[in-house]
């Protein structure tokens, strides 16, 4: 699971649209969601995507611990200006999608009629951006890695899951993953 992270940027261009700035997080759910990105971060080596590794689990405390730092940077930034600042969960990306574009339109002021929404929703479909591959078909090598929520059950196991949560400490709880 990833939440994305937008914000309009601080200063648009004069008489132009605002621009955002887009981030990407992880977010976990219940036990133990873990980075669906990770893999992507990885080496290539088998002993680096074995959960118990020393590898994976050295990979995981740092991803965590990034991940845990940038949310929080930007949850500050939320609270501080919050008619700048919009959380959106990857999650309703996949499950709600049509209404997730449409909140994130009418945040950035644009008219969310449903030819826009078709049309951002088309542009964003994974097959475009991974070259032509399904959601599902995974390459491990690229960034759109395989385009499905919830992949991190086939990487992490208790001890992962464990490494990630200490990272993170609190912020599980105040996003209602845990």
């Amino acid at each position: 699971m990833r939440v994305l992270l937008v914000t309009k940027d601080m200063h648009p261009r004069e008489g132009g649209p605002p621009r955002i700035v887009v981030g990407h997080a992880l977010g976990l759910k219940q036990r133990g969601h873990a980075p669906e990105v990770l893999a992507v971060m990885l080496p290539g080596d088998e002993e680096a995507v074995r959960s118990d590794s020393p590898t994976f689990l050295k990979h995981t405390e740092t991803f965590a611990k990034a991940w845990a730092d940038n949310v929080r940077a930007a949850r500050r930034f939320g609270k501080a200006d919050p008619e700048r600042y919009l959380e959106v969960r990857y999650e309703d990306l996949h499950d709600s999608t049509e209404a997730a574009i449409g909140g994130l339109l009418e945040f950035l002021g644009v008219s969310a009629t449903p030819d826009m929404i078709r049309r951002c929703r088309d542009a964003a479909e994974f097959s475009g951006w991974s070259g032509g591959r399904d959601k599902g078909e995974e390459e491990k090598s690229s960034f759109f890695r395989k385009g499905v929520v919830g992949d991190w059950e086939n990487y992490f196991n208790d001890a992962s899951f464990d490494v990630f949560r200490k990272q993170t400490g609190d912020l599980l709880h105040e996003l209602g993953y845990v």
